[in-house]
């Protein structure tokens, strides 16, 4: 079923409830609308307006001392434009460009913008500093602390703090976002303090900064209304981040050798290499810790082939498995392989994920005829097929009409593949193949083209590696990641990275799968979703955007039409049915409040 990629419902920009009688009147086409609005009335916005030649010159009679401009803006003009300063600046003296003044509520996440823009030169490595923010009647405070810029760094997505890189191109406008937790209980007034901007190698610029603090506080921060931008502060949400595993798995389990996880062992080898993985499934998917499926025919072999004909397998030493919290096991092991130095590291996760790096490095100019990779899979968990350009289905002849000895493939970024998954339906092993030096997830469907898979430069040598797949005498099946004839010069590092998923990842849940019904529409209006989901038997409704009640794709917060939806989910409640919201940020409409700010970082 597929989706209008800008979907636009002319009712909700109104404002206001809607019944479902009005939005069958109100509602428009979605393809009309786009037809006759536009797709973002982007003309209109007066920070599109590009200053004239004119104004510009006179700008250019009051460049300040340090030689770069900065201009404070309010969180209600989100600059648009790199290549240009909007009209409107154009008016304002140089101490209100340099100035800013705001209103924030107690407990609101507040933010605002800092724009730079260098006419004669670059602006490196551009740091903020905030000072606190006084009251001198009350002298209550609003810390340095608890004020940032989100372009400077913040929280990724594991939770861990990074900091980034700002350079701002000769010329170029940049946009920097900044947001200050006002405590919830902070007495009204008016808080100043200042923001100092300095470029490397160049003079700082003072921003005073004036906030006054009034009204009620706010019990969300702000986040219940776009034009605030308070939910800029999601970006550095720790929501989801921990390492207590959920329901229904459990702590994992470290010995001497081996990690253990819900379903499954994962025992290593002396290359710290897996040398067996087994599933404790049996054939309907249900835990039973007696049975034993074995994933590996042997262990897993890290080879290295010299150009003189000597084949060394990997073997470490001092290997070294922790448990380092309830959701994850570490390790590490390091050897040599004649001029070559080799480290292993891993981890393993609650779920059989596992995440290993086999590290290379040249001790002296070495000649090298291959580097590879070894997985050989039992015959048993062997029987299916998936990836590398192959549709899921049967592994060998006997069981289809596929005659199978032998396959290769080679590295080719035009396609989206880097990984397969062989296995049965109770146990298998998903491999993906990346060099973490250089890899970055690409982009999917329709993206690919604009975000290609990098070609690992240590599993790939310019084209030279590849994947095999081939059938041994025993029934198993041998999977080979190599890399081909290459001369490492001494210092050089290559880094051959493997991710493993054991399958499968939890047991089958019976009673959901044959209880939970969903229903979905391409209806664009909802009146009729909850008497047809229930005429179907479902008990779950699927709301996609392009709907009177969720407009714009992937974007679920529009304030316009968050009542609506609410009020739906409340009526499907009363009537036993779930709903669920489609949401992703593969794709995101230009009427987010923060894509804006979101573009200025990157």
């Amino acid at each position: 079923m597929k989706f209008l990629a800008i979907p636009m419902a002319a009712a909700l920009l109104c404002g206001g409830v809607l019944s479902p009688v009005a939005a069958q009147e109100k509602t428009t086409n979605a393809f009309d609308d786009l037809k006759r609005s536009g797709s973002v009335q982007e003309r209109d916005s007066p920070m599109r307006r590009a200053a004239s030649p004119a104004q510009m010159d006179t700008l250019m009679n009051t460049v300040p001392e340090q030689g770069y401009f900065c201009f404070a803006e309010d969180r209600l003009n989100p600059v648009r434009r790199t290549d240009s300063l909007p009209a409107v600046w154009m008016a304002r003296t140089p101490g209100e460009r340099t100035a800013f003044v705001g209103a924030a509520a107690p407990g609101e996440f507040y933010t605002w913008q800092i724009a730079l823009y260098g006419p004669s030169f670059p602006l490196d490595n551009v740091q903020l500093r905030f000072s606190d923010l006084r009251n001198t009647d009350s002298k209550a405070v609003i810390p340095a602390d608890s004020i940032r810029c989100f372009n400077l760094g913040g929280t990724d997505l594991r939770g861990r703090r990074f900091t980034e890189r700002v350079d701002v191109p000769q010329g170029k406008v940049q946009s920097l976002w900044c947001g200050a937790a006002i405590p919830a209980d902070l007495p009204a007034g008016t808080y100043a303090g200042a923001v100092t901007v300095r470029p490397e190698g160049r003079g700082a610029t003072r921003i005073p900064v004036a906030l006054t603090v009034t009204g009620d506080p706010l019990p969300d921060g702000g986040t219940g209304e776009g034009w605030r931008m308070a939910r800029l502060r999601w970006l550095d949400s720790q929501t989801g981040v921990g390492e207590t595993p959920t329901a229904p798995y459990v702590p994992v389990t470290v010995s001497a050798d081996a990690v253990g996880w819900l379903g499954g062992t994962f025992r290593l080898g002396a290359s710290g290499l897996p040398a067996a993985i087994a599933t404790h499934y049996d054939t309907q998917n249900r835990l039973d810790p007696a049975t034993e499926n074995a994933v590996l025919a042997a262990p897993v072999r890290f080879v290295v082939e010299t150009a003189d004909g000597k084949t060394d397998v990997f073997s470490a030493r001092n290997i070294r498995l922790a448990k380092v919290s309830g959701g994850r096991a570490e390790w590490s092991a390091a050897g040599t392989n004649g001029d070559l130095r080799i480290e292993v590291s891993g981890f393993m996760e609650f779920d059989g994920f596992a995440d290993l790096n086999i590290r290379v490095a040249a001790q002296k100019n070495t000649a090298v005829e291959d580097i590879r990779l070894e997985v050989p899979y039992t015959a048993y968990a062997s029987r299916y097929i998936m990836g590398l350009g192959r549709r899921g289905g049967f592994r060998h002849a006997e069981e289809a009409d596929i005659s199978v000895v032998e396959e290769t493939f080679t590295w080719d970024t035009t396609k989206h593949q880097d990984a397969l998954w062989m296995g049965n339906v109770n146990a298998g092993l998903n491999l993906k193949f990346k060099d973490p030096s250089n890899y970055e997830r690409p982009l999917v469907n329709i993206y690919y083209g604009l975000g290609r898979l990098r070609m690992p430069e240590s599993w790939g040598n310019g084209g030279k590696g590849g994947i095999r797949i081939a059938d041994r005498d025993d029934g198993s099946v041998l999977v080979t990641a190599f890399s081909g004839p290459r001369t490492l010069t001494k210092g050089e590092t290559l880094d051959f990275g493997v991710e493993m998923l054991v399958t499968p990842v939890k047991p089958l849940d019976m009673e959901h799968h044959v209880t939970e019904r969903f229903y979905h529409s391409n209806s664009d209006l909802s009146d009729s979703y909850i008497p047809a989901a229930k005429a179907a038997g479902a008990n779950f409704i699927n709301i996609h955007h392009k709907k009177e009640i969720y407009p714009y794709i992937n974007y679920p917060y529009f304030d316009e039409n968050v009542a609506d939806f609410k009020a739906f989910a409340d009526r499907a409640a009363k009537e036993g049915v779930g709903t669920r919201v489609y949401y992703t940020t593969r794709e995101l409409t230009v009427k987010v409040p923060e894509i804006w700010a979101l573009r200025s970082l990157g």
